[in-house]
């Protein structure tokens, strides 16, 4: 296998749970500077989601994949804390194919539900995001597995399209994108977006977390021009815990974080992470609107199964001093204080 198509890698789909990959190789492209301040000037927050990513209303419609087998492919990356490695997944035959997933494991780390039921969620409410699904049970070959069975890791394929980069740079910070003067349905979905991240505590928000994409079929493959930049965050690993705190997904923490951090509808996640900055927002009643219907129809869901899935899918009860109904109050919680703020001013 062509270890430099790695650098771009996307997963596979996990047994029809996760989506169909793209070209390896081609995902990561090289902008200039200027481009990246039109992009991020016109850039999207919201889209439609897929079928695939709205997360189920039936009861025990959690989307955990039981088992993958796959085979360890060297790569080295750079930076996290979060041990992690690419795999192979392999064919009826057992043999590897090209479809290359990221594994994270650690049975005690809390990012990694964090950061699937994050995934998730943005994806759901189409914000955009990682394809994220727990695998209970991973069978690893090769000589550079940290074990032949891992239990309980993530498996991970990126966002559809083209990662813009300006250099090595990666993303964008949350204070870039707020300062842009906006108008209409771009700043409701704008303003939407930021209250989505105050909701879910996004309280590790350096611009590397962040990730400026442009859409599938929207590129000129010789110009690097796009004509739809998205902008999302793809490090959703401190969601569902306390910035302020350094706290990665813990039911207490989060519970303990208000919505809101002033009047007049204003939002900041303060944070204890190097390089975090999410400055003090003042959110427009359209876009506390905009949020409110779409979290208000995970609320009035049957048994509020799609709250329920989201946890269970991610296995957010890995911790014991939590329960899957104690995630799902919290969140439901949360969901009332953006109604009862309105309307903003």
């Amino acid at each position: 296998m062509d270890i430099k198509s790695l650098r771009g890698f996307l997963v596979v789909a996990l047994i029809a749970q996760l989506a169909p990959p793209a070209a390896a190789g081609t995902y990561e492209v090289p902008i200039t500077r200027e481009q990246h301040q039109r992009f991020i000037d016109a850039a999207r927050v919201w889209q439609e989601p897929q079928p695939d990513d709205v997360l189920s209303s039936e009861a025990n419609g959690a989307r955990i994949i039981d088992r993958l087998d796959c085979q360890f492919v060297p790569y080295k990356f750079a930076g996290g804390a979060t041990p992690k490695f690419l795999c192979a997944l392999l064919d009826k035959n057992g043999q590897a194919t090209n479809d290359v997933v990221k594994v994270k494991y650690g049975l005690n780390n809390r990012e990694i539900p964090g950061e699937v039921a994050g995934g998730n969620l943005m994806r759901h409410l189409g914000f955009g995001g990682d394809h994220m699904r727990i695998v209970r049970q991973l069978f690893c070959s090769g000589s550079g597995c940290p074990k032949a069975t891992l239990e309980w890791v993530s498996v991970e394929r990126r966002m559809e399209g083209h990662e813009l980069l300006v250099g090595s740079k990666q993303g964008f910070g949350i204070r870039e994108l707020e300062a842009i003067p906006r108008t209409g349905d771009n700043k409701t979905q704008i303003d939407a977006f930021l209250l989505l991240l105050a909701f879910v505590n996004h309280g590790d928000s350096k611009s590397s977390n962040q990730r400026l994409m442009c859409l599938p079929d929207q590129m000129d493959e010789g110009t690097h021009e796009c004509q739809i930049p998205f902008a999302m965050v793809h490090d959703t690993g401190t969601f569902f815990g306390a910035g302020d705190q350094r706290k990665k997904p813990a039911l207490s923490p989060w519970a303990s974080e208000k919505v809101f951090s002033g009047p007049n509808c204003t939002v900041e996640v303060r944070s204890g992470w190097s390089g975090s900055s999410f400055p003090a927002v003042k959110i427009s009643e359209e876009g506390r609107q905009f949020l409110l219907r779409k979290l208000d129809a995970m609320v009035n869901s049957p048994n509020q199964n799609q709250i329920r899935n989201l946890f269970i899918g991610a296995h957010m009860d890995m911790d014991l001093h939590s329960t899957i109904d104690g995630w799902v109050n919290t969140f439901v919680s949360k969901v009332r204080e953006i109604e009862h703020a309105g309307p903003c001013e």
